[in-house]
């Protein structure tokens, strides 16, 4: 019994080679099943937990108490030992899960015919590791799935289960008594002598994990820029890289003739500027004159379409009162003429009752002028009475349609009143809604046009603001080339040292914003900065120790420098390393700085001060780690999948 079609077709493509099986039904739901249990009475059934309706544990407890001689066993997808204790507490031979091989199924169902408690591998385990199967349960026989051999030809339910041969031959004896040579005993105490003293000692070493980074001494914190005010020709370069210098002193002599050109320029903007602003000034006037003009005259016609509005809705309003005063009027003939055909009605059914009650007089005559018990006169006299009474009907009769005639035509006036009326009504309201919208339109059209006038005012005033922002930019250009003029010479901000001077000699043309010369305060102490590949990073934090090898002292001779790491880059940025190709190969890197614990070397008999620019390679102590761990690293891998021994 499953909900899902390609389920049921797997289990019987399963089955259907076992032979001493035979599928007998199949259920999609929880009725279904019980319905097939009742009709073919099977042996055991199988049945899922999920099922909609009645799910298979309701179904499993049905089962056993309307059909006991029936086994259940349960094949889901949940392995929760919530889900087997429910199942076997409502009466379950076995539970299984659907990825049980076909051959262990065909097992199964063998070993729950018998009688045995049948469970899927590792489900017994994890049971028992919950808390038990219960003591009801625990009394079931358990089949002895654990301990079949599955690829033995012999079916444990046809015999006996196999047995394992017990004696070995000769052969297999001898090597068994046989001992190994006295050389190779020693040879495998001596090693495991070894592996006993190196496990320990391989746990508890630890040797330093390092990661390397290649970069160059910088001085600390921001160094200063200066820059080329504008484009000039080098005329002259008063320093040197390296040297010291003091605050205010001159470092190098610029020289340029686009100066007057841009200043020529600017005036000549500027003065243009200033016209095309009186022309708007002047533009902005006019607009300002249509815009007053336009709003006088929309409010002339405002007020003459108001007159007519306030006209059309007097006659609508006189309408509206006219309107129920007439309409009343009418409506009192119609409920005249309703009153009098009542009264003709009720006079036509009194004079009917009558009229019945004479003939049945006549007739109550005609029998006892027939008896002899009156005279013929009488007979007649009551003939006579049932004709007058007749006649009275038949005009109460012809009254009573006149009457209904006068309805018909008082009813006729006044809908043709109303229809009047209404149409009075709407055609008012039909030149109130005209005057509404005439004075819409006309309101609309004036706004339109004003707001047109003042959309062009504000396009004037943007572009006079525009023009003031371009007068005030091109006279602090004025102001700054001015400045210019006189800023010839670049000099030294503060005191420090020149860490790079890219112009070495005169004769060089700088644009603007080019760097002329970068100054490190004389303050600044060196520090090393290099980029870590991400693969490196992982534990890398600061105050890590790092031992620095310079470049251009060979460590075996001058030693390291030692230091820490001071900062590291809060993201990453994009590295370009180079290859053997032709392009550079980009990976992502984060910025690290290191501090160091000396700016000198020191060796027996002088001292050798650290510059900035020197190339070194820093190791960066990450964590230590115990040899055992290096040693299992592969294992480790091999076994997660992402490495090979």
């Amino acid at each position: 019994m499953d909900d899902q079609h390609f389920v049921q077709k797997m289990l019987e493509h399963s089955l259907a080679g076992q032979a001493d099986f035979q599928i007998i039904g199949v259920a999609s739901h929880g009725e279904e099943a019980l319905d097939c249990v009742d009709r073919l009475h099977p042996h055991i059934v199988l049945i899922d937990v999920e099922m909609p309706g009645i799910d298979g544990l309701e179904v499993t407890q049905r089962l056993t108490q309307r059909s006991p001689q029936t086994r259940v066993l349960v094949l889901s997808i949940h392995d929760d030992e919530h889900y087997i204790r429910q199942a076997l507490q409502a009466g379950a031979k076995g539970y299984l899960l659907k990825t049980t091989p076909a051959e262990e199924l065909a097992h199964a169902i063998r070993f729950v015919h018998r009688g045995y408690l049948q469970l899927g591998p590792g489900l017994f385990e994890r049971l028992e590791a919950s808390g038990g199967m219960g003591p009801s349960l625990a009394m079931q026989p358990l089949a002895p799935s654990t301990a079949l051999d599955l690829s033995s030809p012999e079916d444990p339910f046809r015999g006996d289960l196999p047995t394992v041969p017990a004696g070995w031959t000769d052969v297999t004896q001898d090597l068994v008594n046989t001992l190994p040579q006295v050389w190779s005993r020693g040879l495998i105490y001596a090693l495991f002598l070894f592996l006993l003293g190196l496990i320990p000692w391989s746990y508890w070493t630890r040797i330093d994990e390092v990661v390397t980074t290649q970069g160059v001494l910088q001085p600390q914190g921001q160094t200063i820029r200066l820059d080329a005010p504008v484009e000039a020709k080098v005329i002259n370069v008063l320093v040197q890289e390296g040297n010291q210098v003091e605050q205010g002193q001159a470092l190098v002599e610029l020289q340029s003739d686009q100066l007057e050109t841009d200043l020529q320029q600017a005036q000549v903007t500027l003065t243009g500027q200033l016209n095309q602003l009186n022309q708007q000034e002047l533009l902005k006037n006019q607009i300002l004159s249509t815009i007053s003009f336009q709003s006088q005259q929309n409010q002339a016609q405002l007020l003459e379409k108001q007159a007519q509005l306030t006209q059309a809705e007097q006659t609508l309003d006189s309408n509206r009162i006219r309107a129920p005063i007439q309409a009343s009027e009418k409506f009192a003939q119609v409920e005249q003429a309703i009153a009098a055909l009542e009264s003709a009605k009720q006079k036509v059914r009194l004079l009917t009752d009558n009229y019945q009650a004479e003939l049945q007089e006549v007739a109550r005559y005609q029998r006892l002028w027939q008896q002899g018990a009156v005279s013929k006169v009488q007979l007649v006299e009551a003939q006579r009475r049932a004709h007058e009474v007749r006649n009275q009907k038949a005009a109460a009769e012809a009254e009573a349609s006149l009457a209904q005639k006068r309805l018909l035509e008082q009813q006729r006036s006044y809908e043709s009143v109303q229809i009047q009326l209404r149409s009075d009504q709407l055609q008012a309201q039909t030149r109130v809604q005209e005057q509404q919208g005439g004075q819409a339109s006309l309101r609309s059209s004036g706004r339109l046009v004003v707001s047109q006038s003042q959309q062009q005012l504000k396009d004037v005033e943007t572009r006079m603001t525009e023009l003031q922002a371009q007068i005030a930019q091109t006279r602090s250009l004025i102001q700054g080339l001015r400045r210019q003029q006189q800023q010839r010479i670049i000099y030294a901000p503060t005191s420090g040292i020149i860490f790079q001077l890219p112009i070495q000699n005169p004769g060089a043309v700088v644009r603007p914003g080019q760097m002329v010369a970068q100054l490190a305060p004389a303050s600044a102490k060196l520090i090393f900065r290099g980029a870590l590949a991400n693969k490196d990073t992982g534990f890398i934090r600061v105050g890590l120790p790092v031992q620095l090898k310079l470049d251009a002292y060979p460590t075996e001779n001058f030693g390291f420098i030692p230091g820490q790491v001071h900062w590291i880059a809060p993201s990453s940025r994009v590295k370009g390393t180079e290859t053997e190709e032709s392009s550079p190969k980009l990976e992502q890197a984060f910025d690290v700085e290191i501090t160091l614990a000396q700016d000198h070397i020191q060796t027996l008999d002088q001292v050798l001060p650290l510059k900035a620019g020197q190339s070194a390679q820093a190791e960066i102590v990450v964590r230590k780690r115990r040899i055992m761990d290096l040693f299992l690293d592969p294992f480790l891998k091999f076994k997660q999948g992402s490495g090979k021994l």
